[in-house]
C-alpha cells in the first residue's frame, strides 16, 4: 500500500493567475480539487497534456490523480475522455503509477464497465493495452463484472474484445448470473451467440436453480443456446426468410456479411441490431467517449455560433448547414462575432457552439481535432483550419443523427455529452476523377462533389483528369465546354472546403517531351502528322500547359501513366524528366506519375542506382492495387519504401465495364491500399475513377464506393467493409445516410445500391465485366460474354433486378430525384442485359453445362431470338436509354451524351431492331445526338 496522499490544500492565488488551463487541470488532479478541473476542462484545457511539476517529473492530470489516490478526480477525467495509455516523462502509464488503494481500482474497474455498457471496444483495448485486469468486478454489491454489463446492455462489440483478452465467459455475479443469462434475459441474441462461441455454458444455474435455457422467451433464443456458432449461424440465416421465384428460392437483397474480404453474404434487408446514433458517424472518429454518468446539452431556441475571428470561414459554413439542413422549426442558428481575450472568453461561455484553433489543446498532429458536448454548450477544437473544419462537420453530423433517431421530433433535440477526439490515420486522401471521356459534369455537380468529399468524407484531395475535355471540346460543341472562369471558380470552392484542387494531363501529350526529342515529324510516340496537324498538335499542348495547368494553383500535377510496358527503359524516363522540367518553369513543383512498373524496375536491374538516379527528384509514384496478386502488389509497396521513394497507394472504384459497379471489388481494392499504406509509410492513399466506361456508370455508384474508402483512409481501425465487419447492415445505413440523406428509411436505398453493385455475381460472372457487355460489346455479331455465366443465375439476376427496378420506380422517400433515378437506370439495364443473356441460352440447343464449348463451335446471334422477344428487348432497353438520358441531363453537360450513349445503341440495340418498327427511330434518334425525335 502507499503512504495517504498529503492533505488537500487550497492553490494560491498567484497559482491560479499564472497558471495555463492544462497547468491549472494538473494542479487540480494533484490537489484533489474536481471542483478546479471541471474550470479548467472549461477553459480549454487538453485532458492528455503531459505537463510539468515542480514536485515531480511531466505528466498528465490522470497521472497525478491516480498517483495522489483523488478518485472524484480520476471519474471527472476518464469521463472528459483521459487516455489510459498516455506516458509521462518517465515512461509509465497512469495505470502504472495509480495508487494501490481499494477506491482507486474499484473506480477503474467500474470505468471499464462503464464503457462496456456504452459498447465502446476502443476504450476497453485501450484499457486492455495500458495493462489492466478487465475481469474484475465493479465494486458494487451485485459483483458484475465488465462483461455482465457488456452482455446486460446486448454490445457485441464490447463482448468480443473482452473474450479476446481471455476475460472468464461463465463468471458468475451475487447472484449467480453468468453474463450468458444476463444476455439471455435481456433478449440480445447476438450477445448469447458470442458467448456461445467462446464456450459458454447455457446449462449454468445460478443461485435459485434457473440457467439461461430456462429464461429463454424465443425459439430464436432458444436455437442460439442449443447451437454451435456454425450451426447458429445456418440458424440466423434460415431465419431470414426467402422469395420463393420459378428458378427456386432467392433472398431479396446483399447485405455485408461474414466472408471473405469484399465477398457479399446473402441476408434480409433487417439487421438484428440497429448500430447505435455514435456508430453512424462517418468517418468514425478515433475516439469517442460519452460522460459518465451521462448528461445532455440541450438544444436552445437561439443556437449561438461563435469563433475566434481566423476561425469565422469555419463558422459561417457550419451555420450555413444549420440552416439549410432545418433542426427543426423552433430553432433559429445565429451568428456572432469573433473576437480575442476577454471578447473571445466572454463569447465562448456564453454561445451555444465555440470554434477556436489551438495547436496545444488538441491530440494528434495536423487535421487533428476534439469536439466536446457539455451540459452547457459545445467547443469544437482544430490543431489547424482544416482540423477544425473536419470537428465542425462531425457536429453537424452529429446534429443531424440526433434529429433522425429522435422518436418525438417536437421534443427540444437533445446531444448526449460526449467528447471526441479525432485524427486522420494516412494524411492525403485523394479522388482521381476522370472527366476527360466526354463526361464534363455540371459545376453544380463539381461543387456537390468537393462539398461531399470534404464535409461527409473528410477527403482532401480531388485530381482531375479532363485536359482533352478542356482542350477538345470547343471542337465538338461550342455550348458546353469548361471555360477558365469555371475552373477558378471551382478552384475556390475547393480551398473553402480545405480540398486541394490537382491537375491530371497525359505525359505523351508534352510539348517539352517534342522540342527535347529535337523531331519535328513525330508526336513522341511515334507517329507521323503532317504539318498542319503537327501545328494543331502544338497548339493544343500549349493549351494544356498555358491555360489549363497554370489554371491550377496546387503546386502538384499528376502526369499520368509512365508506360504501359512491364519495365522501365531510359526513354520513359528522360520523357518524364522533360515534362517534369517544362511544368517547374510553370510554378509546380511536385509531380505524380502512375508508375507501377517502377518497383518492378528496381527489382530486376543490377545496379539499382542508375534507375534511382534516372527517376527526377520530387516525383511521387501511384502504385495501384493489383487485387490478382496482392502479395506481389504489397511486396512492390515494401520495395519502394525501403529505397526511399515516396509513393501513394491507389485502390479502384471498380465502375469499370459495370453500369452499378463492382461493390465487392472496391472493398477489396479499398483496404488493400489502406492497409498497404499504413504497412509500408505512403505519403498518401488515393482512389482512381477512371476506366474506358466510366461515363456509362451512374455517379451514385462513385459515391457507394467512396463510402468505405474515405472512412478507411481516415480512420483505419474501423472495421466496415472488411472480414471482420460481422452480419450487420451498417454498411446499407451509411449509404442512406450519407449518399442519400434518407436515414429513416431503414436500410432500402442502401441495400438496393449493395445488391445492384454485385447483380453480376448472381449472374455467375465473376470478372463483373460479362453481364454489363452484353449490351456494349462491339466484337462481332457473337455475345462472347454469356460464356462466363449460367442460365440459373442469369433468370436469378434478372428477377432480382426488376424486384429493384419496382421497388425504386414507387420510391417516395427523401432521397435526391437523381440518385434514385440513377439507380433505377442501372437495374432496368442490367435487367435488360440479363434477359438477353437467358434468351441467348435458351435458344440453344446445348445445356448450360457444356455451353461455352457450344458456343465457340457455333457462335450465337441476336438476330437468332424470336421476333417478339427481340422486341420485348428493344422496348426494354429504349426506355432505359431515355431514362439514362433524363439523369445525365440532371448531372452533365449534354454535349458528351452522343458519344456516351453509344455504348447503349451499339451492337446489341442495332441488331435487335433490326428489320423492326425501332429501326428507323432509332436512326432519327441518333440523327438528333439522341435528342427530341422528329414529329
Amino acid at each position: 500500500m502507499k503512504a495517504p496522499s498529503p492533505p488537500i490544500r487550497v492553490p494560491t492565488e498567484a497559482e491560479l493567475e499564472q497558471s495555463t488551463p492544462s497547468e491549472l487541470l494538473l494542479l487540480s488532479a494533484t490537489l484533489g480539487r474536481t471542483d478546479l478541473a471541471v474550470s479548467a476542462l472549461r477553459a480549454g484545457a487538453a485532458v492528455d497534456d503531459v505537463v510539468p511539476s515542480s514536485s515531480s517529473h511531466a505528466r498528465t492530470a490522470l497521472h497525478a490523480a491516480l498517483s495522489g489516490g483523488h478518485v472524484d478526480v480520476a471519474r471527472a477525467l476518464l469521463a472528459a475522455g483521459a487516455s489510459l495509455t498516455k506516458h509521462d516523462a518517465g515512461g509509465e502509464t497512469p495505470i502504472a503509477v495509480a495508487a494501490e488503494d481499494e477506491a482507486v481500482q474499484t473506480a477503474l474497474s467500474a470505468h471499464v464497465c462503464q464503457r462496456a455498457a456504452a459498447g465502446d471496444s476502443h476504450a476497453i483495448a485501450e484499457a486492455i493495452a495500458a495493462g489492466m485486469d478487465v475481469g474484475k468486478t465493479d465494486g458494487s454489491p451485485a459483483v458484475n463484472t465488465p462483461l455482465h454489463w457488456a452482455a446486460a446492455f446486448g454490445q457485441v462489440s464490447a463482448v468480443r474484445v473482452l473474450l479476446q483478452a481471455g476475460v472468464d465467459v461463465d463468471a458468475a455475479n451475487a447472484k449467480g448470473d453468468t453474463p450468458l443469462r444476463d444476455a439471455a434475459a435481456a433478449g440480445h441474441v447476438a450477445v448469447v451467440r458470442e458467448l456461445m462461441s467462446a464456450g459458454a455454458d447455457p446449462s449454468f444455474k445460478n443461485k435459485k436453480g434457473s440457467s439461461p435455457i430456462d429464461i429463454a422467451t424465443s425459439d430464436e433464443l432458444l436455437g442460439a443456446l442449443h447451437r454451435s456458432h456454425q450451426g447458429e449461424r445456418e440458424v440466423a440465416e434460415h431465419a431470414v426468410g426467402s422469395v420463393e421465384g420459378e428458378d427456386g428460392p432467392e433472398t431479396p437483397y446483399f447485405v455485408p456479411g461474414e466472408r471473405t474480404r469484399g465477398g457479399a453474404r446473402l441476408a434480409g434487408a433487417k439487421a438484428e441490431e440497429r448500430p447505435a446514433w455514435g456508430e453512424m458517424l462517418w468517418p468514425r472518429p478515433q475516439r469517442f467517449v460519452e460522460a459518465a454518468p451521462k448528461g445532455f446539452f440541450t438544444m436552445p431556441p437561439v443556437v449561438t455560433v461563435s469563433a475566434e475571428n481566423e476561425c469565422m470561414q469555419v463558422a459561417r459554413m457550419l451555420v450555413t448547414w444549420m440552416r439549410n439542413e432545418k433542426l427543426g422549426d423552433d430553432y433559429t442558428v445565429k451568428l456572432v462575432g469573433g473576437g480575442h481575450g476577454g471578447l473571445g472568453e466572454a463569447l465562448e461561455f456564453s454561445a451555444s457552439v465555440f470554434l477556436r484553433v489551438d495547436a496545444r489543446g488538441v491530440e494528434g498532429a495536423e487535421q487533428a481535432y476534439n469536439l466536446t458536448v457539455r451540459d452547457f454548450g459545445i467547443d469544437v477544437v482544430g490543431v489547424d483550419l482544416p482540423g477544425l473544419f473536419y470537428g465542425a462537420s462531425t457536429l453537424f453530423n452529429v446534429f443531424r443523427l440526433r434529429k433522425e433517431k429522435s422518436k418525438d421530433q417536437s421534443a427540444p433535440l437533445a446531444i448526449p455529452t460526449c467528447r471526441i477526439s479525432d485524427w486522420p490515420s494516412i494524411r492525403r486522401r485523394a479522388l482521381h476523377m476522370d472527366i476527360s471521356s466526354y463526361m464534363l459534369p455540371k459545376r453544380e455537380t463539381l461543387d456537390a462533389l468537393a462539398k461531399f468529399l470534404a464535409r461527409e468524407m473528410k477527403m482532401n484531395q480531388l485530381q482531375l483528369n479532363m485536359g482533352p475535355n478542356f482542350v477538345r471540346m470547343s471542337d465538338l460543341s461550342g455550348r458546353d465546354a469548361m471555360r477558365h472562369e469555371d475552373i477558378l471558380t471551382f478552384q475556390n470552392v475547393c480551398h473553402q472546403h480545405f480540398i486541394e484542387l490537382v491537375p491530371v494531363v497525359s505525359l505523351g501529350d508534352q510539348t517539352e517531351q517534342r522540342r527535347e526529342s529535337g523531331d519535328g515529324n513525330t508526336n513522341g510516340n511515334g507517329d507521323h502528322h503532317s504539318r498542319s496537324s503537327q501545328r494543331k498538335k502544338r497548339v493544343a499542348d500549349e493549351m494544356i500547359y498555358d491555360e489549363f495547368v497554370t489554371l491550377f494553383d496546387s503546386p502538384q500535377v499528376n502526369l499520368g501513366e509512365l508506360s504501359e510496358k512491364r519495365t522501365s527503359d531510359s526513354s520513359d524516363f528522360e520523357r518524364l524528366r522533360a515534362a517534369t522540367r517544362g511544368l517547374r518553369s510553370r510554378g509546380k513543383q511536385t509531380f505524380q506519375i502512375y508508375g507501377s512498373q517502377i518497383p518492378e524496375t528496381l527489382a530486376d536491374s543490377p545496379v539499382v542506382s542508375s534507375v534511382l538516379a534516372e527517376i527526377p527528384t520530387r516525383c511521387i509514384t501511384i502504385l495501384e492495387t493489383t487485387l490478382a496478386d496482392e502479395d506481389r502488389y504489397k511486396e512492390n509497396c515494401l520495395r519502394m519504401s525501403q529505397y526511399g521513394l515516396p509513393f501513394y497507394t491507389c485502390s479502384s472504384s471498380y465502375l469499370n465495364e459495370s453500369l452499378a459497379g463492382c461493390t465487392s471489388k472496391a472493398l477489396d481494392s479499398s483496404w488493400i491500399a489502406v492497409e498497404t499504406a499504413i504497412e509500408q509509410g505512403a505519403v498518401g492513399v488515393m482512389m482512381k475513377n477512371s476506366s474506358s466506361a466510366t461515363h456509362s456508370a451512374p455517379l451514385v455508384f462513385l459515391y457507394q464506393a467512396l463510402i468505405p474508402f474515405a472512412g478507411a483512409a481516415w480512420n483505419a481501425k474501423q472495421e466496415v467493409g472488411r472480414v471482420s465487419s460481422g452480419p450487420d447492415d451498417v454498411l446499407s445505413h451509411l449509404y442512406d445516410m450519407y449518399i442519400f440523406g434518407d436515414p429513416t428509411e431503414k436500410g432500402i436505398l442502401g441495400n438496393i445500391a449493395l445488391s445492384l453493385g454485385d447483380l453480376h455475381l448472381v449472374a455467375g460472372d465473376s470478372t463483373g465485366k460479362a453481364l454489363s457487355s452484353l449490351l456494349t460489346n462491339r466484337r462481332g455479331n457473337s455475345i462472347s460474354a454469356i460464356e462466363e455465366m449460367t442460365y440459373l443465375g442469369l433468370r436469378k439476376a434478372l428477377k432480382r433486378a426488376e424486384r429493384i427496378e419496382n421497388a425504386l420506380s414507387s420510391y417516395v422517400g427523401n432521397a435526391e430525384r437523381t440518385d434514385v433515378l440513377e439507380m433505377r437506370v442501372a437495374a432496368i439495364l442490367m435487367g435488360v442485359s440479363a434477359r438477353l443473356g437467358a434468351s441467348l441460352f435458351s435458344v440453344s440447343s446445348a445445356n448450360s453445362m457444356d455451353f461455352a464449348n457450344s458456343f465457340r463451335e457455333s457462335p450465337l446471334r441476336i438476330s437468332a431470338l424470336p421476333d417478339g422477344r427481340r422486341s420485348d428487348l428493344c422496348n426494354s432497353l429504349l426506355h432505359g436509354i431515355e431514362l439514362f438520358r433524363d439523369a445525365w441531363m440532371q448531372r452533365y453537360n449534354e454535349v458528351g451524351f452522343t458519344a456516351t450513349v453509344e455504348l447503349l445503341t451499339g451492337e446489341a440495340l442495332t441488331q435487335l431492331a433490326d428489320g423492326m418498327p425501332y429501326q428507323r427511330y432509332l436512326e432519327e434518334r441518333k440523327a438528333h445526338g439522341w435528342g427530341p425525335g422528329r414529329e
